[in-house]
């Protein structure tokens, strides 16, 4: 179970990729529904003491987005978008301070097929996240 400030921070993520995209953001499995949409979980997390304090860690947590439009160009434009607005993020969510965010990786996903047809219903680009916070 997700803890407070991981909950926070996927809030954080979710709202500044519906602001970037203007369509939903889905944690791990999405909408069966026509694109766009985006889809994201966390993919792992350490934690690191800091110099300044006994009591405060710095919390690393990699983060993957799939974005899925229904073009190649759609899909490309809002991982641009998601990636200008979340890049190099520093700033807070609730109680937490967010330290930074970098974009890692970003590369195309394969085509997503309906059962017997031969054209894509929706294409998608695979984002990777490290946004590190203050606990």
């Amino acid at each position: 179970m997700p803890s407070d400030a991981e909950d926070l921070i996927q809030g954080w993520l979710r709202a500044r990729r519906e602001e970037a995209t203007g369509c939903d953001a889905w944690p791990l499995i999405g909408p069966v529904a026509a694109p766009p949409y985006v889809m994201f979980m966390q993919a792992g997390q350490s934690d690191e003491d800091t110099l300044d304090s006994d009591e405060e860690t710095l919390t690393t947590g990699s983060f993957t987005i799939e974005v899925y439009g229904a073009g190649y160009a759609e899909a490309h434009q809002m991982a641009r978008d998601i990636r200008r607005n979340v890049r190099n993020f520093t700033g807070s969510s609730g109680d937490l301070t967010i330290a930074r965010v970098l974009v890692t990786d970003s590369k195309d996903l394969d085509p997503v097929f309906e059962d017997g047809q031969n054209k894509p219903i929706a294409y998608a680009v695979e984002i990777t996240l490290s946004i590190s916070w203050m606990e």
